[in-house]
């Protein structure tokens, strides 16, 4: 008798096979892909990665959803550990996956259902600097890092967070945004990058466009425990981080 195996709960360190799933990751385009990445490496055109992903699990009985797509790109494929991804890439969460990310400035990331992150780069000609900032487009994150290799920051419809070496969380639903802080210092703007404050441990900002902040204390201890309950699976990639 034929024996049906269950679904798999967690990320694959590679695909097995080229059958499964040849709707979202045909062969030719990732072909294609693989050989212009190479083409562009060569002559020196191609992007320094920025970011990897290290671990991604089911929250449910079904299959881990994580998908990958760089600019040029029609439409989303399977990510699985290792993937890298460029400046101008994304990473998107499906409705029962939590993802583990790590930035090689610095940093781990924990991306939770349904959400979508880019990658951006503001360079400076001047001053010879670039700043990678993280755009959450929808969902939420938690990071913790210690000390960065480069600025980074958190950008949503809300506003811009300046990171260092913080642990926090955002959270993007539409035009609202929630910042709550673990540890460390966080420096909070609008998106004209007009200076709202400094988030501290145990602060929580609202934050949504052309409206002043409003901010909570809360006990941080408590605030920990909710981190800990809503990342329970990618928990210890992120807590494990050391510079």
């Amino acid at each position: 008798k034929s024996r049906v195996r269950p679904a798999s709960t967690s990320l694959p360190e590679a695909p097995r096979n080229l059958e499964c799933r040849t709707e979202l990751w045909p062969m030719q385009a990732t072909l294609s892909r693989l050989i212009l990445g190479i083409a562009l490496a060569s002559l020196g055109w191609a992007e320094e990665p920025v970011i990897r992903v290290i671990d991604a699990k089911s929250k449910s009985a079904g299959p881990v959803e994580l998908a990958h797509r760089k600019p040029a790109d029609a439409q989303w494929y399977p990510a699985y550990v290792g993937t890298r991804g460029e400046v101008k890439d994304q990473f998107k969460t499906g409705p029962n996956t939590v993802a583990a990310l790590e930035f090689f400035i610095g940093g781990r990331v924990a991306v939770v259902p349904g959400s979508e992150i880019e990658i951006v780069t503001d360079h400076s000609i001047a001053n010879k600097t670039s700043l990678k900032r993280v755009l959450l487009k929808s969902g939420g994150l938690w990071m913790k890092s210690s000390k960065l290799k480069e600025p980074l920051e958190i950008q949503t419809n809300g506003g811009v967070m300046g990171i260092k070496g913080t642990e926090f969380t955002v959270e993007a639903v539409g035009e609202h945004t929630t910042l709550s802080v673990l540890e460390g210092s966080i420096e909070v703007s609008d998106q004209q990058r007009q200076l709202l404050g400094y988030a501290e441990p145990g602060d929580v900002y609202q934050l949504q466009p052309d409206a002043p902040p409003q901010v909570k204390k809360v006990d941080v201890e408590l605030l920990r425990k909710h981190v800990h309950s809503e990342y329970d699976m990618v928990r210890l990639e992120i807590e494990s981080y050391t510079e």
